[in-house]
């Protein structure tokens, strides 16, 4: 997800992609960096590739880097902050954790993703 942005601050900054606008920068304020484990997820608006979520799934993560604030985020998560878990815009879709490590909320985003590729 992170390299579709314009820039990252990992690795000493790095030019991105910017297919969405907004900066990848490093968790500050977090519990623990970096961010590993199981979280909920906010759905923040309606697209097809969160349908059938309706918010307080959860997933699996595994970042110390996030985007905080873009108005691609479908869907977003807290660490120590709001950030984007799930952005997307025209036909691109990304998320920020593992939907293959995240079970049913994996499998219902990976069954989306092969339906709006059909």
């Amino acid at each position: 997800m992170q390299i579709l942005f314009e820039s990252s601050d990992e690795y000493g900054g790095a030019p991105g992609l910017g297919l969405l606008k907004g900066h990848v920068r490093r968790f500050t304020g977090a519990p623990r960096i970096p961010h590993m484990g199981w979280n909920d997820l906010t759905i923040e608006r309606a697209h097809p590739f969160v349908a059938g979520l309706h918010g307080g799934e959860y997933a699996y993560f595994l970042h110390s880097y996030r985007v905080s604030d873009s108005d691609a985020t479908i869907a977003s998560a807290d660490y120590g902050g709001r950030f984007a878990a799930i952005v997307a815009r025209d036909n691109v879709v990304a998320t920020q954790f593992h939907p293959e490590k995240s079970q049913r909320t994996g499998g219902t985003l990976i069954d989306n993703f092969l339906a709006l590729a059909a």
